[in-house]
This record gives C-alpha cells, structure tokens and sequence, in this order.
C-alpha cells in the first residue's frame, strides 16, 4: 500500500501559523525598535547593562513566541464535520487526509468529498487534478489485484471509478486487457494440463513457458509454478503404476497384491487417477479369475483368501462377495457331516437369482444334496463293518455300493469298500500263510519247498500277496543257497590248485549258478578273480612265447575249456551258454523292489515301469502284477493327499497309474471329479 505524506497537512498548519505571526508578532517588533532608539540615546552606558538587556528581552522574545505557538488552532476532526456547509479548502484537506490511505474505498471516499464543489468555484482546477490523480490511483491499485490472482477484485475496482473524461476511457481498456489475457493464460493452462493427463510430457513445458509472457505475475509465477510442479509429480505417479502394470504382466497372486497397493497410494487429485483406478480394477479382475479357479478346483481356503484382498471396486465388488460366500459354504461342506452339508446348502441358498455365481451356486446344492444321501450310506456301512466280522465287512461293502457311480462319494465309498475286502482276503489268507510259516520252521530244502507251494496259494492281488511273496522269496534264497553251495564249494576246489586249467574249469562249474539266484554275485566275483588270475599264469615271459591265447569273452573261454573237461562235465557246462530269460525277470523285479522303498511318487512310477517291464511268460509275472497293484494304491493315497492343497498335482501323480492296475477303474473317476 502507498501512504500520502504528511505534506499536506503540514502545508495547512504552516498557512496557519503565518496568519498568527503576521498579527501577533507587531507589538514586539515595535518594542524592538524603542529599545534600539532609546539605546541610541544611551551610548555611554556600560556594556555589562548592555548584556543584562539583551539577555531579558532574548527570554522575552522566547516566552512572547511560545505563548503563540501555545495559541495555535488543533487539526480538523473530519468525521465530526458536516460536509456541506464545510468550506473547499477543508473539504480538500479531509480528501487529501482520506487519499493518503490508498485503498480503492478510502480514493473513492475522497474523490467524492470533492467531486460535489461547483464547476465556477475558485479551486475547480485543483479539485479536477485531483479527482484525475485519484481515480489513477484506484486503477493502479486495480492493477495490483490483478498481477496478484484477483481479476474479480481487479474489475469490481476499476468499475468503482467515477466517470471520467480521461480515466474511464483507460479503465475500460484496462478491464479488456485483463480479461483477454486472463482468458488466454486459462486456455494455455488447461491445454498443459490435457497434456499432462496424455502423458505427453514433451508437450507440457513449450505450453507452460507462455504464462511467463503474459505480462502477469500471477499466471507467469505462481501458476508456471504450480503447472511444473504437478507436471514432477505427476511423473513420479506415472513411474509407479508402469510398475504396478509391470507386476500385473508377472502373475502371480502376491504381484497382484502390490500392484493394487501402488495403484490405491495415488490420490484422487491426481491427474492420472483414472490410470491408477484401470490399474486395480485389471489386478481385482484377475484376482478374481484366479479365486474363481481356485474354488472350483476345491481350493476353498486360497479362494476366500484371494476374494476377501479384492479391492472394493463396483464391478468387482458382487463376485468377491459371491465367492467369499460359497467358499465360506464349501469349508462348511468339506467337514463331511450331513449337518454341515445342510448347513452350505442354506448357506449357497443365500445366492439369489441375480448374483453372479448363482448357477455354480445351484451346481453345488444340487451336488450337496446327493451327498448327504452318499454320506448316510458310508456312515451305516461304517457301523456295519465295525464288529469287523467277515460277515460284518460283506454288510459294510453291500450298503456302500449303494451309492451310485455319478454321487460325489462314489470314489471315497470304493476305496472304503476295497479296504475292507482287503481285511477280508486277510482273515481268508492268514491261515495258509500261517501254515507256510509253519512248514518253513524246519528249514530243511523239502520243508521250505513245501512252505513255499504252500504260500503260492495267496493269489496276486489278494491282501497278503505281498507278504506271501517276501516270505516266498526269503525261502527260496535259503534254498537256492542249499542247492548252490556245493556247485560253489566244489568250484572253489578245483581253484585251489592255482592251474590255469583247473581255473578254468573252476570258472566252468560255477557258471551253473545263473543270475537271479541266491549265491549269484558270490559266483560272480569268486569268476572275476579266477580270471584275473589265469592272466597273470599265462601272461608271456621273454624265454616261453605264448602258444594259446587268454580268451576275453567269456562264452568263448566256456567252449576253450570244454575240450579239456571230463565227459560228465561237459553235460553241465551247456547250460551255462547263455543268460535264462526267468534271471533277467527276478533281476527286474528286485530293482522294481529297491525303487519302491523310495515312497516319492516318482520311485513308485519308476517301480511301476520296471515291473511292467517282466514278459507275461516269466514266473515272476504274477508278482510282479501284484507289486504294482500295491505301488499303484500308494500312489492313490498321495494324489488324494495332494488333492486337498493342489489337484493338479493330484491329478498329474494320478495319471501315473497303469490301465492295468486293479484300482484303476476307481482312480479314473476321481480324475472326473477333480478336473470338473
């Protein structure tokens, strides 16, 4: 704000005085002069008298002016006059007193104390300078607002101006000129704007740098300023949802998760808001998607989980809530009771016609339903079989089978049903395998032989094949053993004589012990160190040359060494000539054996491979069969364990299982249920 000095006033105050000095100040003066006549006539007087006068008539001279400064008139109150009948040169003095304030009011205020004095009057030229000066005044101070942001106040300001021949003409202009570039700095703003809301960040500076040649320090400051800053900020924003986007493209649920967080930290004010919004309701779909999935794959946990992190957005809103709802209803249902199935069937019942998920909803009641009558069937059949009777088990598997093959429990009453035809093969079968063990007690080759034929009445697949066959297989090596050592033992006489002739036969005799049987890699090595030794017999000295030569293969040494057998051993060394086909299977099967004692899932279906693998005329093929059945049935029960948390694993370690697997009728139809 401008101030009006003081000027004014002390010119007022100064015209004031002088009128009091020249009145006043006659009657010293003329003191003066007879003092000064008188002192003329007085020359001899001593100076000391003369410096006593003029000291007193100094503190006269100063009293008589005080007393008239004393008697100056104080200032005007110009509230308190009544303008009308005020003179000019008062009406002037309160104008200038009001102007001095410079504020459009207090201009116009003292604009009109004076503006109603007659044209004739004595001071019209000064009072129209004035008026003129004034009325500039308010135009500046118009002016002002406007550089300052305040077109309204500027306009509103310049209007206030009294009707002027020079002024008004001005202002009018003045008002064109803000409004014109107030208009053009707005289309320069709003066009930077659009530009930055196309993230056309090129675009925006060349725009913004108009405001600074406006001729206007609000818009070529502030709103340059301003322009700038939400242009930075609005890039950092950009930057954040690319990588919101970024995740999204990833996959994955957790990705999902933070994109939505970036998106949701812009704020509405935002100018890529939109952008941010896009950003959640593209992660929120696909998170439903996913939930989706998951509780059609039985997921319900994960399903719940993922639909209560879908953000609130409208169009997502109704399918999270539909699937936290039959998610909440199939938890319910999964704990098996008919009281929790009724329970999710009022609780899907909740899905009305309207909602999205309402035909998955009635899929399930009607899936729910069947199974309450599945779930009534197993529970008798569970009472039935409980005694555990033989009788008792027969009831069990008769009231279970009345479940019908397209029931949801159709798959758990089979394999409910298969266990206890297994405690039925058992409480069958446990008898013979008792007396086999009892024949075997004796350990002599006739009784473990009979114990053996005995034990062979266990057919594969049956419960206790299993055990039969390790019990099988156990005699049979101490048999083997019984009839193999002598071979060995005589074998190992012929070796003792350190002959390369007697070796060879040595090598010849123990070849009868064929792989698979029980002193099979005793055999072998005991042949792999006659060999080396023959070698080192035979190998040339510089005085012998060699007549025969060490024969590597060894059917080859078999026919060297026959010419030099006696006759009765020739008969024995024919049967040696090539691997028996029934050594290869039981060889198979004891590796198929070995990879099953893994328990993983891929040493089952490796076991399961080799087993396949024994030809359909081995003696070994039954149990092999029997072997698979078994690995086949473990590899059942770890699919429905990674069912609960995974059916596509589940479903991949169930396509493991071979066509001719006796549980694999019941295996496909569980595979139906999972990949509905």
């Amino acid at each position: 704000m401008f101030k009006l000095s003081n000027s004014c006033q002390k010119k007022t105050s100064l015209h004031i005085t002088n009128e009091v000095k020249d009145s006043e100040y006659i009657a010293p003066t003329d003191e003066v002069s007879k003092t000064r006549l008188q002192s003329s006539r007085r020359s001899r007087i001593p100076w000391q008298l003369w410096v006593s006068a003029t000291l007193i008539l100094s503190g006269s001279l100063s009293f008589i002016g005080v007393s008239v400064l004393l008697k100056l008139p104080s200032a005007p109150n110009c509230p308190k006059i009544f303008m009308l009948t005020a003179s000019a040169s008062m009406r002037l003095y309160c104008a200038e007193l009001a102007a001095s304030k410079q504020t459009v009011d207090n201009l116009i205020e003292a604009i009109g104390l004076i503006s109603t004095l007659p044209a004739n009057h004595a001071m019209h030229s000064e009072i129209e300078r004035r008026i003129e000066k004034w009325s500039r005044d308010i135009l500046r101070l118009a002016d002002n607002s406007f550089q300052e942001g305040k077109l309204d106040e500027a306009i509103a300001a310049a209007k206030k101006i009294p009707e002027h021949p020079k002024v008004t003409p001005v202002a009018i202009a003045k008002i064109e000129e803000w409004q014109l570039i107030w208009s053009t700095a707005q289309k320069i703003y709003d066009t930077a704007i659009s530009y930055i809301k196309s993230l056309k960040w090129s675009e925006v500076f060349p725009e913004a740098v108009k405001l600074t040649k406006l001729g206007n320090e609000y818009w070529g400051n502030i709103k340059y300023n301003q322009l700038i800053d939400i242009l930075q900020l609005t890039q950092k924003e950009n930057e954040q949802l690319d990588i919101g986007y970024d995740l999204v493209f990833q996959g994955g649920v957790e990705n999902l998760y933070k994109a939505i967080k970036i998106a949701q930290s812009i704020p509405p004010t935002s100018l890529i808001f939109k952008k941010s919004t896009d950003l959640i309701t593209k992660s929120g779909t696909i998170l439903v998607k996913i939930a989706k999935n998951k509780l059609n794959s039985g997921n319900w946990k994960e399903a719940l989980s993922i639909a209560k992190n879908i953000p609130p957005e409208p169009t997502l809103e109704a399918e999270a809530k539909d699937i936290i709802d039959l998610a909440s209803a199939v938890g319910r249902a999964n704990e098996g009771e008919v009281s929790d199935l009724e329970v999710a069937i009022a609780m899907a019942k909740q899905l009305k016609s309207e909602r999205p998920l309402f035909e998955q909803a009635q899929r399930l009641i009607f899936k729910w339903t069947l199974e309450i009558t599945d779930v009534e069937h197993l529970n008798e059949g569970r009472n039935l079989a409980a005694p555990g009777g033989m009788n008792d088990l027969l009831a069990g598997i008769s009231e279970i089978n009345k479940i019908p093959i397209n029931n949801p429990r159709y798959g758990e009453a089979q394999r409910q049903a298969y266990k206890w035809r297994q405690q039925i093969q058992t409480i069958e079968d446990q008898p013979i395998l008792d007396d086999a063990n009892a024949l075997a007690a004796g350990n002599r080759t006739e009784d473990l032989l009979a114990a053996i034929d005995t034990a062979k009445q266990i057919s594969s697949g049956r419960a206790l094949y299993p055990a039969a066959s390790k019990q099988i297989r156990e005699w049979s090596n101490i048999v083997e053993t019984l009839q193999d050592r002598p071979i060995l033992e005589q074998a190992q006489g012929y070796a003792r004589s350190n002959n390369a002739d007697n070796l060879r036969t040595a090598i010849s005799i123990a070849r009868q012990i064929t792989k698979g049987r029980a002193l099979y890699e005793e055999a072998s090595s005991q042949i792999a160190a006659w060999r080396t030794l023959i070698r080192q017999l035979e190998a040339p000295t510089p005085n012998n040359s060699t007549e025969e030569e060490i024969v590597k293969d060894s059917n080859t040494n078999i026919e060297i060494t026959e010419t030099r057998l006696p006759k009765s051993q020739k008969s024995i060394t024919s049967t040696v000539k090539s691997e028996d086909s029934d050594a290869i299977a039981s060889t198979n099967l004891r590796s198929a054996y070995e990879a099953a004692n893994g328990g993983t899932v891929e040493s089952l279906s490796r076991a399961i491979r080799t087993a396949s693998s024994i030809p359909s005329k081995s003696s070994d093929k039954a149990e092999a069969t029997e072997a698979i059945n078994n690995w086949s049935e473990q590899l059942f029960a770890i699919a429905q364990s990674q069912a609960e948390s995974n059916v596509k694993l589940a479903i991949a370690t169930a396509k493991k299982i071979p066509k001719n697997a006796a549980i694999y009728p019941t295996v496909q139809l569980q595979l139906t249920e999972w990949e509905k």
